[in-house]
């Protein structure tokens, strides 16, 4: 099930025991549904394990989601906000292709990355 506007989120985390359940939201998904990401990822700062690093930017190809940068989300005060949250365990960073995608898995990959590495992230070989 896809939970994804402010009210739904919203409602979800405030009805279950957060000292069981934790969130990981997909950003991309978040702006999607006109729902601010960055907002979520503060108030639901403590309460991060994983996340769905993944831009969206409204067109055709890929669903509406694109390479990391190419998009809507403000991924520079997303990564912010994960780099402050304790309990983080993975950040997956992921497009959902489609046959409209304007370039193959590789580049697309190789697009995120290169975003990622231009913010001063590295990656072992």
């Amino acid at each position: 099930m896809c939970i994804d506007t402010r009210d739904e989120v919203y409602a979800i985390m405030d009805a279950v025991d957060t000292k069981l359940v934790r969130i990981g939201p997909d950003v991309g998904q978040l702006q999607k549904a006109e729902t601010d990401p960055v907002k979520v990822l503060k108030d639901f700062q403590p309460l991060l394990r994983t996340v769905h690093l993944k831009d969206y930017a409204g067109e055709r190809a890929w669903a509406g989601y694109c390479p990391l940068g190419q998009g809507k989300v403000d991924l520079p005060a997303v990564l912010d906000i994960l780099e402050g949250a304790k309990g983080m365990e993975y950040i997956m960073v992921e497009l959902d292709m489609t046959r409209e995608a304007p370039m193959s898995s590789l580049d697309c990959a190789r697009t995120s990355k290169e975003y990622l590495i231009k913010h001063g992230y590295h990656f072992r070989s």
